[in-house]
């Protein structure tokens, strides 16, 4: 017959071993997500933004509003938007800061920007 050890906190031993490294690739992958949201809806404001600049009589104050109020939606904050109007196109730069607009890790993008720039042809 087999004596039967005590396994008496082995599983705490074992979550506690496992548990942060689960956490951290859990907080990891919302922090990545949540990087890549941004980089699309600031293409998309970008975007967005210069489609409301191509048309006719459009002013730069109409090209920061659009492309605020989709960024504002998804609550990225801090954008700063650069509009060129030349003869016959508008160019419309986004820069995003990536750490005010991260979840958790804030402090260790420090002053990485996410920029975004589209270029479309003036309506005639």
């Amino acid at each position: 017959m087999k004596k039967h050890r005590n396994r008496r906190g082995a599983t705490a031993v074992e979550f506690a071993l496992v548990a942060p490294i689960v956490f951290l690739v859990v907080l990891g992958l919302v922090e990545w997500a949540r990087f890549e949201m941004v980089r699309q809806v600031t293409s998309t404001a970008t975007f967005n933004g210069a489609r409301a600049g191509a048309l006719m009589g459009a002013t730069d104050v109409d090209v920061e509003t659009k492309v605020n109020n989709i960024l504002d939606v998804y609550f990225v904050n801090n954008a700063t938007t650069t509009t060129t109007f030349s003869d016959s196109k508008v160019t419309v730069n986004v820069k995003v800061p990536v750490g005010p607009n991260s979840f958790l890790l804030t402090r260790f993008f420090g002053q990485a920007t996410l920029e975004r720039e589209f270029e479309i042809m003036l309506e005639n």
